[in-house]
């Protein structure tokens, strides 16, 4: 910075106790300073940038390559994954998508096991015939199913062609096999007391017969009278033969309960309930034409009722026996042979190899697998309990030690060219793993040129010197504080004791050594160019405060007001020129032509809002568990457009500062996305709420001009149908832009 030192000087004659004389030369050094401390925190900030600029290329780089370590380093999730997909339970060849977190880390083996962990009793086995670890698509044709149904929610892990499922079958099927015996004896019984209902029946039938055959004379004339009811209205009852169900009578009529036709195509006849046709017909060769030979008008006699005279025919129903006695003794014996076709309780159901219980038919039994614990399953030489999917990862997780250079652990991988036989004996060399992602890590950090020579760049440019900091600061430090230059200092800067710093760095004297520095001179005569008058010049050409328009003489013959209007004396302008040319404290934008044409607000700061607004009531966006951009819909205000608002994205057209609010729920994150780049223009900002309330979230940005942003949010949790129920518009994101 260029020294001043001519303007600080303090010249002959200067009026040192003029405070304006002081505030002039002080406004000055103020203003200097000021700049060097706005230097130093501009350069500041573009450290800092510069630093947060490698931190998130870092965590761009590395991040993703730890977490890919550590998945490789849990051998657990090699053997045993989870897969969304819906299917059937079903033989052939089936998809499924292992689930996005678990792809990279799941190690596909020869055959796998497949089954629900709500229903373990559903599973599928089959051999993997491919597995994309990028997609996650896992192709395996399934050779054995157990249990019916389609669903999802699948635990996919390690299997074999002969182990769990065949056990699990032969416990299902065993169960199966003792209901179906229990169901046959219900049968069985249910046959014998049917048969018994059906006796009663029949004897009640006999009895109500013979009941009507009875009845006296009278019934046969109302009888007679009916039938002549029924004559007349026949057209309405019988309809007469069709191949389709009628939808009418013969008379054109809608069908009335009762009516009934003969049907051509089933050789049956039916009868309308007022819902529908419905089938209702005696047999050929079952009717009634005599009862015990007698013929006619038949009175009961005694012993008519016996089981043994009353006559039926035989074959009827599928039944024997001539009489109702033979036809029972017929179904007796039926009923016999079925039930010593049928397990009886004293048979026994009892479980082998890994399944144990049962007992005889006469109550529920329990076939019971027992399950091995974790000592069995780590010990493995038990042979009579089953190896759930729960301890073998127990037992898998005790006995292979985490992945570690220093360690070489039991895993086994196969490989999709040693056959069907499952597990096959490929070890994994843990010095090589680690080779191999030392390698990988190298790779990554040697394709990042553009960021490494960023930061050497930055380096250079600030001497590699790692205190850059602090060496600015303490540069800033050396020159004057403006703490110096308070009216403390004005006050003493004529006077002695702590003053003398001060003048010592303004270079200038007080007044005691000005006044010894110049006794020793002599006056010496100097003249004035016509920018200045003497005393008596002054006096003869101006009035005095005091002079009125008598004294108009001394002005040579003009009055007062002719000087007043001069428009300037050299270099000096007078009132009326000053008022045309400058703006006052009060100056607005309807001054802007007296500021060289620039707007006023051209000389303070531009600000502009935007927001996303709706009308009360309406509810604000559906949240969502991965980034979804913010609306933004309204341009509230930018009167020096600085800013253009499209599809809830915004362009700057100059550098600017952004204050972003939003709306959240729970747990929310927040950043400010740079479309033009296509990459994130802040960090993510987090922001949590208990009790389900939703609240408002306030971050910030710097925003470059020309660039394209918009505002993005996730949340932890999917929320719809949430509005701010206000009175007027309801306004949920908010972006003011000042710049």
């Amino acid at each position: 910075m260029a020294s001043r030192m001519d303007l600080y000087r303090t010249k002959r004659n200067d009026d040192l106790g003029d405070p304006n004389y002081w505030d002039r030369k002080f406004k000055d050094i103020d203003a200097r300073i000021s700049v060097n401390e706005e230097q130093r925190d501009t350069l500041e900030e573009v450290i800092e940038e510069g630093r947060q600029v490698f931190r998130e290329k870092a965590n761009e780089v590395l991040l993703p390559l730890i977490k890919e370590v550590h998945e490789m380093a849990d051998v657990g999730a090699l053997l045993r994954t989870t897969s969304a997909t819906e299917h059937d339970l079903s033989l052939g060849g089936k998809v499924f998508y292992i689930d996005e977190g678990h792809r990279l880390s799941f190690a596909a083996p020869a055959y796998v096991t497949i089954y629900r962990m709500e229903s373990p009793q559903a599973a599928m086995l089959g051999e993997v015939v491919s597995y994309t670890k990028d997609t996650g698509e896992l192709v395996v044709d399934v050779t054995k199913a157990e249990g019916t149904g389609y669903g999802g929610g699948w635990t996919v892990t390690v299997g074999n062609p002969s182990d769990t499922v065949d056990a699990i079958v032969g416990v299902f099927q065993a169960r199966d096999d003792t209901k179906e015996y229990k169901n046959e004896a219900k049968l069985a019984q249910a046959g014998a007391v049917k048969a018994q209902e059906l006796t009663e029946q029949a004897r009640g039938e006999t009895e109500a017969f013979a009941q009507s055959i009875h009845n006296d004379a009278d019934r046969a004339e109302d009888a007679i009278d009916e039938l002549e009811t029924i004559k007349g209205s026949q057209s309405k009852i019988y309809l007469g033969a069709f191949a389709v169900d009628p939808l009418l009578d013969l008379n054109g009529d809608p069908l009335v309960k009762g009516a009934e036709y003969y049907n051509t195509v089933d050789k049956v006849k039916k009868i309308y309930d007022g819902n529908g046709w419905t089938v209702s017909y005696v047999p050929v060769g079952s009717e009634v034409t005599s009862v015990f030979g007698r013929m006619g008008n038949v009175t009961a006699q005694v012993g008519d009722y016996s089981s043994e005279k009353i006559s039926r025919t035989v074959g009827a129903g599928g039944v024997d026996g001539a009489t109702v006695e033979a036809a029972l003794a017929d179904l007796r014996s039926t009923a016999d042979t079925d039930r010593s076709a049928k397990a009886d309780k004293v048979r026994k159901v009892t479980g082998s190899g890994l399944a144990t219980g049962g007992g005889d038919l006469s109550a529920d039994r329990v076939i019971d697998v027992p399950e091995a614990s974790d000592a069995e399953a780590r010990q493995g030489t038990n042979g009579t309990k089953a190896m759930t999917a729960r301890r073998t990862k127990a037992a898998i997780d005790a006995l292979v030690p985490e992945a570690d250079t220093t360690k070489h652990g039991k895993v086994i991988l196969a490989t999709p060219t040693q056959g069907s036989q499952g597990i096959a004996g490929v070890v994994v060399d843990a010095a090589l793993m680690k080779a191999s992602i030392d390698a990988a890590i190298d790779a990554l950090v040697g394709g990042a040129p553009a960021t490494l020579d960023q930061i050497h760049e930055l380096a250079d440019a600030i001497g590699d010197d790692p205190n850059f900091a602090t060496t600015v600061a303490n540069q800033i430090a050396s020159k004057l504080d403006a703490s110096n230059v308070t009216a403390w200092a004005l006050q003493n800067l004529l006077g002695a004791g702590g003053a003398s710093t001060v003048r010592s760095n303004l270079g200038v004297m007080s007044s005691t050594d000005i006044n010894s520095a110049l006794s020793d001179k002599s006056n010496t005569g100097h003249t004035h160019d016509d920018r200045y008058y003497t005393k008596s010049i002054a006096d003869g050409r101006f009035l005095g405060k005091g002079a009125t328009a008598a004294n108009a003489t001394k002005l040579g013959g003009h009055l007062a007001s002719y000087f007043a209007a001069a428009t300037s004396l050299g270099n000096y302008y007078n009132k009326t020129t000053s008022d045309s040319r400058y703006l006052g404290k009060a100056a607005k934008a309807a001054d802007s032509d007296k500021v060289d044409g620039k707007h006023a607000s051209e000389l303070g700061a531009s600000i502009a809002l935007l927001e996303d607004q709706k009308p009360s009531g309406v509810h604000g966006q559906v949240g969502s568990t991965s980034w979804y951009v913010r609306h933004l819909n309204t341009e509230v205000s930018d009167p020096d457009g600085i800013v253009t608002l499209a599809s809830n994205a915004f362009t700057v057209s100059k550098d600017c500062f952004a204050i972003i609010s939003s709306p959240g729920r729970d747990i929310s994150q927040y950043r400010l996305w740079n479309v033009t780049n296509n990459k994130p223009a802040t960090g993510v900002t987090y922001s949590y709420s208990g009790g389900g309330y939703t609240f408002p979230n306030t971050f910030f940005a710097r925003l470059t001009a020309g660039k394209k942003y918009r505002v993005e949010q996730k949340d932890n949790m999917v929320l719809s149908n949430v509005s701010a129920s206000g009175a007027g518009v309801e306004v949920y994101t908010r972006v003011m832009l000042i710049g």
